[in-house]
């Protein structure tokens, strides 16, 4: 047969997904995908990050806000909300992201929702990502774009407060490639990125988030 090679970038995966059609190699994106999948699926993989370049250098920042990318419910989008509710002097941005998952009202799309979770071999239970009010005066949306430079230019601090177990965190070394500061939770692959180059937090924990 032709020779294979899955790149894990998303967990969980279903117990059929890698053992239907097996690979000649498996990567996983982070130590934290590797472990997962030697775990629940006995399955050896080889860890390669994801490269994050961008072509043109960072800009001269011009800090104005403390930013989080795609606040939905399982990205910490309740904390980030928390938080511009509690400090009302500060200055907050958001930036939605998974236009992917979205129908044409603008809404996440269960339709496209099932059929993601069926290409890896997860069920779906009908429930699309719950997505958090941003009707706070000291909260701006600003609008997605790539390169991201603007965005991060006007990044006081990114904040990446993360409920679920994410498998690495892009956001966070975008972040860094930009030379702003980085404030994570310590879940999943995201937790070796903000310990090793950024603050690491409990993802529950508002107090410290608010005294960080």
């Amino acid at each position: 047969g032709i020779p294979t090679i899955v790149n894990i970038c998303k967990v969980p995966v279903g117990p059929r997904y890698l053992k239907a059609h097996p690979p000649t190699k498996v990567l996983a994106v982070s130590t934290y995908v590797q472990d997962y999948l030697r775990r629940a699926h006995g399955v050896q993989s080889t860890v390669v990050n994801p490269i994050v370049q961008f072509k043109a250098p960072p800009p001269p920042p011009q800090p104005l806000f403390i930013t989080i990318f795609n606040p939905v419910e399982p990205k910490g989008g309740a904390m980030f909300r928390a938080l511009a509710a509690t400090l009302p002097e500060h200055r907050f941005a958001w930036v939605p992201g998974w236009d992917v998952l979205r129908g044409p009202a603008g809404g996440f799309d269960p339709v496209v929702c099932e059929a993601i979770c069926r290409t890896i071999d997860i069920q779906f239970r009908g429930r699309v990502p719950a997505q958090i009010p941003m009707d706070l005066p000291n909260i701006t949306r600003l609008e997605p774009v790539f390169p991201p430079h603007s965005i991060f230019q006007k990044a006081r601090i990114v904040l990446v407060p993360s409920k679920w177990d994410e498998a690495f965190g892009r956001v966070a070394v975008e972040a860094m490639f930009f030379n702003v500061p980085v404030v994570g939770s310590r879940v999943g692959g995201l937790a070796y990125i903000v310990e090793h180059g950024g603050t690491a937090l409990p993802k529950d924990d508002l107090s410290a988030w608010v005294a960080e």
